[in-house]
């Protein structure tokens, strides 16, 4: 089972109100999302009977523009950054 699903990951990318934060993998990889232009969510295909019915990615940027796509339940933790100051 996720750690996060795929409308949760959706509200925290949302603009209004966004606060960058860090998706950790299973693994230990780290994904900044320091703008929410840095993740995509997958819109929610008409699903056929027998078929998923959420996408179990989302895609995140670096901000060399590479795209990498992670699997939800590779999801280890969130971690929020400090707000900044000034």
């Amino acid at each position: 089972m996720p750690i996060m699903n795929r409308s949760e990951i959706a509200q925290l990318a949302e603009p209004e109100g966004f606060k960058p934060f860090v998706i950790v993998t299973s693994s230990g990889t780290r994904y900044s999302i320091d703008h929410p232009d840095y993740i995509d969510i997958p819109p929610l295909p008409q699903v056929e009977q027998g078929e998923e019915a959420d996408p179990s990615y989302v895609t995140v940027y670096n901000r060399g523009s590479v795209a990498r796509f992670v699997v939800l339940e590779n999801i280890a933790s969130i971690e929020f950054k400090p707000a900044r100051s000034g």
